[in-house]
């Protein structure tokens, strides 16, 4: 006999493990698609409206320098100290509902799942917003000017955007996936970072709400 609390247990535990390597949107799009019964198919485009951070540090450059000058364990100092970083980023991030989507390099795209009600979506876009700017200050609080190694510190420039995002499913060469975000609102985080200060957040929410 079967027991059902393992089963729970285990189909727990498998889908944790995939959420290690893809995101929750993306796990939960392919999900629904299955219980319903659609095959998945690519190209294939998920439109919805939510927010979007993106989350720059700066400071990785003079790291890389500086740290390149030791030799072979400069790679290594440099690999524990931005993965370091980067945990306590996702903690935050974590913590106020995002989603980690994608990690550029030394920067992270984060989206904040979209509103499940058709009732007051412009008031739940207003909350994800709030959430995420709130996520934001409490990363610059904790984390800018933060000293990793000696001399070398790291801070983080953070843009917002809000309205239309779509994920672009591609692939199906040797069976491989890929997914990508776009959309006004990624545009928008892009444009509100670049217009940052070091250790500033900033963002754009014109014609969205």
């Amino acid at each position: 006999m079967i027991n059902q609390q393992n089963v729970n247990l285990q189909s727990n535990v498998k889908v944790q493990s995939i959420l290690g390597f893809i995101p929750a949107l993306v796990f939960q799009h392919i999900l629904e698609n299955q219980i319903k019964g659609i095959k998945a198919q690519v190209p294939e485009i998920q439109s919805f409206k939510s927010v979007i951070m993106f989350a720059d540090i700066c400071g990785f450059t003079n790291l890389t320098e500086q740290l390149s000058k030791i030799g072979p364990e400069g790679s290594e100092v440099i690999a524990f100290a931005i993965n370091r970083y980067m945990e306590l980023l996702i903690k935050s991030i974590s913590k106020s509902g995002g989603d980690i989507f994608k990690f550029a390099g030394d920067a992270i795209i984060v989206v904040w799942p979209p509103p499940t009600s058709y009732n007051d979506k412009d008031e739940q876009l207003k909350t994800l917003l709030r959430q995420g700017i709130q996520s934001a200050l409490d990363i610059q609080a904790k984390l800018n000017d933060t000293f990793i190694l000696e001399n070398i510190k790291l801070s983080v420039k953070i843009g917002f955007g809000v309205g239309d995002i779509n994920i672009l499913y591609v692939g199906g060469v040797f069976n491989r996936n890929e997914f990508l975000a776009t959309g006004q609102a990624l545009i928008q985080a892009f444009e509100s970072e670049a217009l940052c200060h070091k250790r500033r957040l900033s963002y754009n929410i014109q014609g969205c709400i």
